[in-house]
């Protein structure tokens, strides 16, 4: 039985935790080049699913990340529309409250009516302008 193989079956917690503290020691504790190179191509194709299972997650956090950041564009754009939405509407509101405090004063709404309603005042004729055609 090799050094390698019998590293190997060492019975690790779970047999499935491989620590560095358990690598570096095994590793130092080998004098051969080639018998350290072999122990750690074992561990490595031992432990292939640990690098898929760390490449999918990579791969589903990078599409999460893209769709997060598709939604924040979003709705980044309509915090904006009803922003300057709001300040339209604030604009209007404070020219409605100009014109109902201007409806207070009697000349103000002397001259509302004869300019929407075409009424006239009192002691003054209206004239009207036919084109004949």
């Amino acid at each position: 039985m090799s050094l390698g193989s019998a590293l190997l079956r060492c019975p690790l917690p779970g047999d499935l935790i491989l620590t560095k503290w358990f690598i570096m020691t095994t590793l130092n504790s080998i004098n051969s080049y080639s018998v350290k190179k072999r122990v750690l191509g074992e561990l490595l194709v031992r432990s292939w699913w640990v690098y898929a299972f760390i490449l999918l997650n990579i791969l589903v956090f990078g599409i999460a990340l893209k769709q997060a950041n598709h939604k924040y564009l979003r709705l980044k754009r309509t915090y904006t529309e009803l922003h300057q939405s709001k300040q339209r509407l604030q604009r209007d509101k404070k020219h409605l409250s100009f014109q109902i405090n201007s409806l207070e004063d009697q000349k103000s709404v002397e001259l509302i009516l004869k300019k929407e309603l075409g009424l006239v005042s009192d002691g003054q004729t209206k004239v009207y302008f036919v084109n004949p055609q």
